[in-house]
C-alpha cells in the first residue's frame, strides 16, 4: 500500500504532461487558423492548410497522444482497483491467519497446559510419596527413640534394683511401732550410715543388734549378709540371705545376691538354682540371666548359655559383657558372622572389649577370619 500511495505523485505528473502536449500540439494549428481566418478568410486558411501537411500530422498525433493519455489513465484507474482488490485479499488472508494462528496457539498452550498438568500430577504423586516415606521413617526414629526410652527405664529400673541390692534403705517408723521396734529401727538406720561410709565391720554389729531385738527383722538379715559378703565371709553371708528368703520366699533380690556369693564360693549348682529362682520371681532380671550364662558355659552347656545371654540382651540391650561373651559362644562354634556382630556390638558399648578380644583364647577358632580382622585387626596387635 505504501509504494501505491508513493507512486500517485508520478502517474499524477505523467498524465498531466502528456496532456499539456497533446493540448499544445491540437492548440496551436487551431491558433494559426483561427488567425489566418480573421485576416485572410477562408481562402487565406484553404492556402495555409495546402501549403503545409504539417497541420494534419500534428492533428493526428494530438489525437494519439490524447487517446494514449485516456488509455494510461484507464489503466491506471484499472491497476489502481486490482491493487485495492489484491489488498483487501492480503488483508482476509491476514484475518484468516491471524485466526488459524489463534487457533493453533489455543491448541498448543491447551497442549502444553494438560502437559504442565501431568507433570504437576506427576510431581505431586511423587512429593506425596516422598512425604509418605517421611512419615514412615519419622514414625520408625520414633519408634526406636520410644523402644531406647523403654530400655533405658529399663536399665533405670535395674540401676536401682541393684542400688537396693546393694545399699540398703533407711527405714521409717511405723504407725503402731513399739519401743523395741523403734530400737531395732535405729540400730537398721545406723548401719546402714556406717555401711554407706564403708565401715562394714560396724555395720555388722550393728544389724546383728536390731536382729536380737527382732528374730523376724529380715531387712536386717538381707543388710547383714550383704556386709558380709563385703567383708568375704561367704559361708555367713549365705545364712543371712537364706535367712532373708525363709521370712519372705518371693525375694528375688535375695535369691539373685546369694547365687553371687555361691558363685564366689564355688558352688555353681547353688548358684544356678538361685539365679533361676529370680528369673522365676522377675523375668525381667537382666543380671540373672547373665550370670546363669555364665555357669552354663562353665558346664560347656554352649546353646544353654546363648540362650541366657540373648536374653539379657532382649531386656538390657546396652549390656556388653552379655555380646561379647555370647561373641565368644558363638566363636567356638564357628559362627563367624553372629561372632562378628556380637563383638562389634561390645566394643561399640564399652571399648575395653577391643583389648579383651585381642587376648580372649575364646576368640582363637575365629581369629583369622577376614569378618574378625575387620574388627579387632590381624596379629600381632601391638603393630596395630
Amino acid at each position: 500500500m505504501s509504494d501505491d500511495k508513493s507512486r500517485l505523485p508520478m502517474y499524477a505528473g505523467i498524465f498531466i504532461t502528456v496532456t499539456l502536449t497533446a493540448f499544445l500540439l491540437f492548440a496551436a494549428p487551431l491558433a494559426q487558423i483561427f488567425l489566418i481566418s480573421h485576416i485572410a478568410g477562408c481562402e487565406g486558411v484553404t492556402a495555409y492548410l495546402q501549403a503545409s501537411d504539417k497541420t494534419f500530422y500534428q492533428f493526428v498525433l494530438s489525437a494519439l497522444i490524447a487517446v494514449a493519455a485516456v488509455a494510461g489513465y484507464l489503466t491506471y484507474q484499472s491497476r489502481k482497483e486490482a491493487r485495492q482488490e489484491a489488498r483487501d485479499d492480503v488483508e482476509t488472508l491476514m484475518r484468516d491467519m491471524e485466526k488459524v494462528f489463534k487457533l493453533r496457539f489455543i491448541e498448543v498452550f491447551d497442549r502444553d497446559m494438560k502437559k504442565k498438568k501431568e507433570e504437576i500430577e506427576k510431581l505431586c504423586e511423587e512429593m506425596k510419596a516422598e512425604l509418605e516415606n517421611t512419615i514412615c521413617e519419622v514414625r520408625e526414629d520414633i519408634g526406636e527413640k520410644r523402644e531406647k526410652m523403654d530400655h533405658i527405664t529399663k536399665e533405670f529400673e535395674q540401676e536401682l534394683k541393684d542400688k537396693l541390692a546393694g545399699i540398703p534403705d533407711p527405714q521409717s517408723p511405723a504407725p503402731d511401732e513399739t519401743d523395741k521396734e523403734k530400737e531395732a529401727r535405729e540400730y537398721l538406720n545406723n548401719g546402714i550410715s556406717a555401711y554407706e561410709s564403708g565401715d562394714f565391720g560396724k555395720a555388722i554389729d550393728l544389724w546383728t543388734k536390731a536382729i536380737e531385738l527382732n528374730k523376724q527383722y529380715a531387712e536386717a538379715y538381707f543388710n547383714r549378709g550383704l556386709a558380709r559378703a563385703k567383708e568375704g565371709d561367704h559361708e555367713k553371708s549365705i545364712e543371712d540371705f537364706s535367712r532373708r528368703i525363709e521370712i519372705n520366699e518371693d525375694n528375688g533380690i535375695a535369691y539373685y545376691n546369694r547365687g553371687v556369693v555361691r558363685v564366689k564360693k564355688g558352688d555353681h549348682k547353688g548358684a544356678f538354682e538361685d539365679f533361676s529362682r529370680a528369673i522365676e520371681i522377675n523375668p525381667e532380671d537382666a543380671r540373672a540371666y547373665y550370670n546363669r550364662g555364665v555357669i552354663r558355659g562353665d558346664e560347656g552347656n554352649r546353646e544353654g548359655k546363648i540362650k541366657d545371654y540373648s536374653s539379657a540382651i532382649k531386656i538390657n540391650p546396652e549390656q556388653a559383657n552379655a555380646f561379647f561373651n555370647r561373641s565368644c559362644a558363638y566363636a567356638q562354634r564357628k559362627e563367624v558372622k553372629e561372632c562378628a556382630n556380637d563383638l562389634r556390638s561390645a566394643i561399640k558399648l564399652d571399648s575395653k572389649y577391643l583389648d579383651l578380644a585381642r587376648k580372649d583364647s575364646d576368640l582363637d577358632p575365629v581369629r583369622d577370619e577376614q569378618g574378625i580382622i575387620d574388627i579387632i585387626g590381624k596379629p600381632p596387635y601391638e603393630d596395630q
